[in-house]
């Protein structure tokens, strides 16, 4: 899947180290961090200040200035305790196997391809390079290179997907798909008018009234999978 690159070229970009740590870091768009084994932030690129900071204010809506600083804070003090302890699980398993680990997350409703890999010793110091960017309609299982461990985390969060009840999100799923009302209701074994009124309640819900934005919604928090879907939801209408 990954080709071996020319000596010639491992030569060059092993002396490249800082460009290819700035284009990794700004120029590729991932929200790139360093945590420490204890689950501690100790750098995090400009995307992962504002995205972290912007849950620190959620958290804590009265906090300004310093308070909204993440680096230095446990994971647990940023997300949520049973997502960020999950997380923290895997930044140790990747430091005690010295492998990289590949994972489907779901933040805020939104479906990322993370990778964590081990950059210390055993030491306690040791912290691991945790980069993480939206995935479109790829799957996860194509995108691991080999020696690495592809997890399949137990929590996710959910976002505003977490108003919607379990029919709810299986009709939402069905949407992303592309099928119609009466298609769902088919394979549901529902009537239109009982699938039409799912629909109309979780446009209410999430603030969408047009069918191409639930499509959206559901193809970003990775409630289906759409290879060949066009680049544009919207076309789908």
């Amino acid at each position: 899947m990954y080709p071996e690159l020319p000596s010639a070229i491992r030569d060059v970009l092993s002396r490249q180290a800082e460009a290819l740590w700035e284009m990794l870091s700004v120029d590729a768009g991932c929200s790139v961090s360093i945590v420490g084994r204890d689950g501690r932030l100790m750098w995090a690129n400009e995307r992962t200040l504002i995205d972290y900071e912007w849950h620190l204010s959620i958290r804590n809506p009265s906090a300004s200035g310093a308070e909204l600083d993440p680096i230095g804070r446990h994971l647990r003090d940023i997300l949520r305790e049973e997502f960020a302890d999950e997380r923290v699980e895997m930044v140790r398993e990747s430091l005690r196997t010295r492998r990289t680990i590949i994972y489907e997350s779901v933040l805020r409703g939104l479906r990322q391809r993370v990778a964590i890999r081990p950059l210390g010793g055993a030491d306690s110091d040791a912290a691991v390079l945790v980069a993480r960017r939206l995935r479109a309609g790829e799957r996860i299982r194509d995108l691991v290179p080999a020696g690495a461990i592809l997890k399949t985390p137990r929590v996710q969060d959910p976002g505003v997907l977490g108003v919607l009840s379990e029919r709810e999100l299986d009709v939402l799923k069905l949407v992303g798909e592309g099928l119609s009302s009466a298609e769902i209701a088919a394979r549901l074994h529902r009537s239109v008018r009982t699938v039409e009124g799912h629909r109309k309640a979780i446009g209410a819900k999430l603030g969408f009234s047009r069918a191409a934005d639930l499509v959206r919604v559901a193809i970003r928090a990775g409630l289906c999978e759409l290879p060949d879907a066009p680049d544009d939801p919207a076309r789908l209408k």
